[in-house]
């Protein structure tokens, strides 16, 4: 069981994700990808050389350098349809049930470190394959580079030669001015209060989806079995996240709120079940819904937060998130020791955060079908506060 023990110091080179993004931010997405990429792998080969037990792939997939931070804002930006962003979260949890098969027939966990990273230094070699992204280099004003990268996007799906000219971002810096950093994000009135909000949404995601996974040792049974069904179990929520996002009816906001609510709700009701209730009303499943509800709603919030930072603090902001939902990483293995008050505290808790987060959502603005900022200048502007359908905007242009 050594290769599948649990790691609860995921937290500790998170901090390190904020850098990545400000990285990102500054040098590109693409040069910040590879260097988490880098990074993944030299922790892992770290771990296994201190010889600790159960360190390797959990800490450095998790907590290294900032992947999440810098790899994803890249993808968002390369893809205009963010169902696409979603296949790629599909694929977190598609791994976890490919690492509990490689658990099971790998049983050393040095051999099972060297095993998982393997393809990852693969695929540090194919992201110097990938462009930078066009809406960074637009926003620092590399306007002409911008445009090759387009047409290199148009032509790889198989669309002729486009006649494409951009205009100069108004939000481009001059020479003598520092490009905007994490303290924008403070000094911003409305990206003040936007990043405590999403702060504490991201909190109450990895609050939520970590403590219910921890459940996977308390499931009885083959070991290997429970943590592929706890990865498998999320399976279902992205297709539903591709549904829901971009209907006018639900978008983004309404989607995470209600995931959020509907995953806070079924970890309390499983305080009113019993344990030997049977299957359809077991509070098993009840934790397998919660906690692909909030694997929806984590989805969702990658594609959400990106879409409410502009594009010059969009990795920062990103960062700042993740940083704060690794804290809840810290806590999440304390709450199921709850149980020595009652069974159904630790759901509780869960539950509450859960409801709590998703009614906050609702105090952020909505951004399906709406432009996305390119600078903080442009926060300012109405078209980017106000949502408006294209009949609206017509009328606006004829009157």
């Amino acid at each position: 069981m050594e290769g599948l023990s649990s790691s609860h110091g995921e937290t500790s080179l998170e901090p390190y994700s904020v850098s990545a993004s400000s990285l990102s931010g500054l040098a590109g997405q693409r040069p910040a990808r590879r260097a988490g990429d880098a990074g993944v792998r030299g922790v892992s080969v770290r771990a296994r050389c201190a010889g600790r037990r159960g360190a390797p792939v959990p800490r450095g997939a998790n907590g290294a350098c900032g992947r999440r931070g810098s790899a994803r804002p890249l993808h968002e930006q390369l893809h205009l349809h963010r169902d696409r962003g979603s296949l790629t979260n599909l694929m977190f949890a598609v791994g976890i049930a490919v690492y509990a098969l490689l658990g099971y027939y790998v049983r050393e966990w040095r051999y099972l470190a060297l095993v998982s990273n393997t393809l990852g230094v693969i695929f540090f070699f194919l992201s110097f394959m990938l462009p930078e992204s066009p809406r960074w280099l637009y926003s620092q004003g590399k306007t002409a580079e911008a445009e090759d990268v387009m047409q290199y996007i148009a032509l790889g799906n198989g669309k002729e030669r486009l006649n494409l000219k951009l205009k100069p971002s108004t939000g481009t810096l001059r020479k003598d001015e520092s490009p905007p950093g994490i303290l924008h994000l403070i000094k911003h009135p409305v990206l003040r209060w936007r990043t405590v909000i999403l702060m504490y949404i991201w909190y109450v995601c990895s609050f939520v989806y970590y403590g219910l996974t921890l459940n996977a040792g308390e499931l009885g049974g083959n070991l290997y079995l429970n943590v592929a069904l706890y990865g498998l179990v999320e399976v279902p929520a992205f297709p539903l996240c591709m549904f829901f996002i971009e209907k006018s009816w639900s978008g983004r906001r309404k989607t995470m709120m209600w995931f959020l609510i509907f995953a806070g709700f079924a970890c309390i009701f499983t305080m009113f079940l019993q344990k030997n209730a049977g299957l359809l009303l077991s509070p098993t499943l009840l934790a397998l819904c919660g906690k692909m509800m909030v694997s929806a709603a984590f989805n969702i919030a990658y594609i959400y937060t990106s879409e409410l930072y502009p594009t010059v603090l969009r990795n920062a902001g990103l960062g700042v998130c993740s940083m704060s939902c690794r804290f809840a990483g810290i806590l999440a293995p304390f709450v199921p020791t709850m149980k020595s008050l009652s069974p159904s505290v630790p759901f509780v808790v869960f539950g509450i955060s859960g409801l709590s987060a998703g009614f906050l959502t609702f105090l952020l603005p909505e951004t399906l079908n709406k432009p996305i900022a390119e600078s903080i200048e442009e926060l300012q502007s109405p078209k980017y506060r106000v949502l408006k359908d294209e009949k609206a905007n017509q009328l606006e242009e004829n009157t």
